[in-house]
């Protein structure tokens, strides 16, 4: 079996890692669409820009930190997508960093966002 892994944190995140380490012990032939890049906005331009490059693959796995990439990977490919939504954008963002309250309009994205991507995902 050939995976897509495509992740919004960089390979090395221990997430990630645990998760790239288990794939290739069970013989999973992993393609590789990850970034280094310390700025989210370029990792995700960079992880996209791989993405449209590849086409060999058996399904996507959509790694920590994914919920923004699943509305796009979703719309580019027809292969099954399983999302790692271990933790909620949502809850990070207006309760453990309180960057928006959780009522405000970046709050009510956030939860979309976490609802809308595991909704899309063929598995979560």
């Amino acid at each position: 079996m050939k995976v897509l892994f495509i992740s919004g944190r960089e390979p090395t995140y221990t997430r990630n890692g645990v998760i790239l380490k288990g794939l290739s012990e069970n013989s999973v032939e992993v393609v590789d669409c990850t970034s280094l890049s310390r700025s989210y906005l370029s990792r995700y331009s960079s992880v996209l820009a791989k993405f449209l490059l590849k086409h060999n693959y058996d399904l996507v796995f959509i790694g920590f930190f994914g919920q923004p990439l699943v509305p796009i990977i979703k719309k580019l490919t027809s292969k099954p997508i399983i999302l790692d939504a271990f933790l909620s954008s949502y809850d990070t963002m207006c309760f453990d960093r309180k960057r928006f309250k959780s009522n405000s309009l970046g709050g009510r994205f956030f939860y979309w966002l976490d609802k809308h991507s595991c909704e899309l995902a063929d598995k979560v």
